[in-house]
């Protein structure tokens, strides 16, 4: 039985593993698409040439990673606010006599419930799941959700839990202390977040409008930049007017996302 249980865990876990992997590359080429269309846009409007796409195109590992950034930020948001649902059920099973090995499946039920069973806390618990139907330590399957997550609150539940069963602490207590820890970060944010979004408008706005201009411009008189291309001179002054554009919407996403 045991033997089958560990062969159903493998199996799921190389199935999440394609899973995701197939989302990365779904991200990476709705990436490149953006890029691609972004400095199509700016090569017409800054150089009127898209032969000027072939070195804008070495900013694509730079944008790339900005798009990570974000999508790794609102993973986080996910992650926590599904980690604050598992602890919900958790404590529930505890509180209604289950052991602590059994309040996980549990949570991971209530987790289902709420968000579905392919978000990342229902795969995770139900790998911790089928690792304590294997009689696994509870230290040894602590440290390997530790290392699937760098959510500061799962990274103290995974430190705290062993030593509290090794110590016999108030397990319920505990889980409390660090549901309520989850819920002030997540509360904190969002007010954070309600305050910063009416920046992040003004930026995006802001930062469209030259492009905008320029657009206008090109359509309402075709010759306006006509001395700004096709020599030199031109492509300079293009250039460090688009290095100060970038640069200002750097900064304008910069400030916007100030914690």
């Amino acid at each position: 039985m045991q033997r089958d249980t560990g062969r159903d865990m493998t199996d799921y876990l190389r199935l999440i593993s394609k899973l995701k992997a197939c989302v990365r590359d779904v991200d990476r080429i709705k990436d490149l698409g953006e890029y691609v269309v972004l400095i199509a846009v700016v090569s017409k409007l800054f150089y009127d040439s898209f032969l000027a796409m072939i070195p804008l195109f070495a900013g694509i590992i730079i944008y790339k990673k900005y798009k990570e950034n974000i999508r790794r930020r609102r993973r986080e948001h996910n992650v926590r606010q599904e980690f604050i649902c598992a602890l919900d059920g958790m404590c529930s099973a505890l509180s209604a006599g289950y052991s602590l090995t059994n309040s996980f499946s549990q949570a991971a039920r209530q987790v289902k419930k709420v968000y579905g069973e392919k978000c990342v806390t229902y795969q995770d618990f139900m790998i911790m799941v089928r690792q304590i139907s294997l009689n696994r330590n509870m230290g040894e399957i602590m440290t390997k959700y530790a290392g699937r997550s760098l959510i500061d609150e799962i990274q103290y539940f995974c430190s705290i839990i062993p030593i509290s069963v090794k110590e016999g602490a108030d397990i319920t207590g505990v889980i409390k202390e660090i549901r309520y820890m989850a819920i002030e970060k997540s509360e904190l944010e969002r007010q954070i977040e309600v305050v910063s979004s009416a920046k992040r408008s003004e930026a995006v706005i802001m930062s469209l409008m030259p492009i905008g201009i320029m657009s206008y411009l090109r359509v309402s008189s075709a010759t306006f930049f006509d001395e700004m291309y096709g020599n030199i001179k031109g492509v300079v002054i293009m250039t460090i007017i688009l290095a100060v554009y970038v640069l200002f919407v750097v900064m304008a996403d910069y400030i916007g996302r100030i914690r």
